[in-house]
């Protein structure tokens, strides 16, 4: 382990942290999508709900702190934080798919081609999320690594190829786009 138990410790609290404001403004974007009916039948605030919806599941994994090694607790910590780093990064990518495609048309899109858009999204993104988040249980490569829960090498190296896979390159592809 690179960092000794007390740097372990200090980081799970720091996340903790990190993860209850990340929480508290993602159910704040929620929670106003609901209470506004303008929002409700805004195609980008449509968007902007399932990117705060990303970041309520993976604070919820990182709210279990260090669960102990090859429990359920840690799985689940790390499915949650898997799944919802990359659903968040995913709607992220498809908010600038759709500035990027409204910009490079010379007539604004219909109504029909915006919902088109939509239905489109949400049959790539979750199974596509699903599916990455689940491919490390094959080999068992779920458990404690530094303190938190995730993709971990151990007792199987295939981990490192997983890291990649199922989260590494999803995220380069999602800046590079």
């Amino acid at each position: 382990m690179p960092y000794t138990q007390e740097q372990v410790d200090t980081l799970v609290i720091l996340n903790v942290i990190a993860s209850t404001f990340s929480f508290l403004g993602a159910t704040f974007i929620i929670a106003n999508f609901f209470a506004f009916d303008d929002f409700r039948s805004n195609f980008a605030f449509k968007l902007i709900l399932f990117v705060a919806i990303g970041d309520v599941i993976n604070s919820v994994g990182n709210f279990c702190g260090s669960p102990d090694d090859n429990t359920a607790l840690c799985h689940i910590q790390a499915f949650l934080t898997q799944f919802g780093d990359i659903v968040s990064f995913a709607w992220v990518t498809a908010v600038a798919w759709v500035i990027y495609n409204v910009i490079r048309r010379e007539v604004p899109p219909t109504r029909e081609d915006v919902e088109k858009w939509y239905r489109r999204i949400h049959m790539v993104i979750w199974p596509s999320t699903i599916i990455l988040s689940i491919l490390p249980w094959f080999t068992d490569n779920y458990g404690l690594d530094n303190g938190l829960c995730w993709i971990t090498f151990y007792p199987n190296p295939a981990g490192e190829v997983w890291r990649w896979i199922c989260f590494y390159i999803p995220l380069w592809g999602s800046i590079i786009y």
